[in-house]
């Protein structure tokens, strides 16, 4: 079973009123899972789900799946982490981390690499 599909079935059982929802979860890769009518929606292949293969307009970052510009090279931790090494204004950064990204941005503000538009 693919870690989303337990994740919503988990948040079932905490809240068992949920009974139509969508569960994205941001990590190593992306992924998500519906729930309809109390159920897991389910489908025939065995990657559904995968939303971290949705191609992002203007990404030119290879993935592991073999394609090019897949949206979970910009937005997985891996992917986010990388985008800070290369935005980084500390050049001299020498672990890229949460650690070291969260301390630029309590130092520096918000980093504007994050909500860019190209």
């Amino acid at each position: 079973m693919q870690e989303e599909r337990a994740l919503a079935l988990g948040h079932q059982a905490v809240h068992p009123g949920s009974d139509g929802f969508l569960l994205v979860d941001f990590g190593e890769g992306v992924g998500g899972t519906i729930v309809i009518g109390g159920k897991l929606y389910t489908n025939p292949l065995p990657l559904s789900g995968e939303l971290g293969h949705t191609p992002a307009p203007g990404n030119k970052r290879p993935c592991g799946c073999g394609a090019v510009g897949c949206l979970e090279t910009l937005i997985s931790t891996r992917g986010l982490l990388q985008s800070f090494a290369e935005n980084s204004a500390v050049k001299e950064v020498k672990e890229t981390t949460w650690s070291a990204l969260a301390q630029q941005i309590a130092d520096n503000g918000p980093a504007s690499w994050l909500s860019r538009n190209s």
